[in-house]
């Protein structure tokens, strides 16, 4: 009989990438708040609509300018939303 196969540990996941979970979590909200496409914000920002389904579902990591950007054409800046998501994963150093 064969050995149980082993077992791997859970990954933790840094801060930072929380973080930067939560940012493109609520950058995600706000398109679908202000029912933009994909499609239709890819094109304001001079990214592919499979770049941007790509950053949203987590399989590609953002360049910071892509996110300002992003930011920007949702009504908001990068440091607003950054801000909060720290806050939010930071409940006990409120400001």
């Amino acid at each position: 009989m064969a050995p149980p196969p082993e077992v791997a540990p859970p990954l933790t996941v840094a801060p930072e990438w929380a973080t930067l979970r939560r940012v493109i979590a609520e950058l995600r909200g706000r398109r679908e708040a202000q029912g933009l496409s994909r499609t239709a914000l890819a094109q304001r920002v001079g990214v592919k609509t499979s770049y941007l389904a790509h950053v949203e579902r987590g399989e590609a990591d953002p360049r910071y300018m892509v996110l300002a950007d992003l930011a920007r054409e949702l009504g908001t800046t990068i440091g607003e939303v950054f801000g909060r998501a720290d806050s939010a994963a930071r409940p006990w150093a409120q400001r």
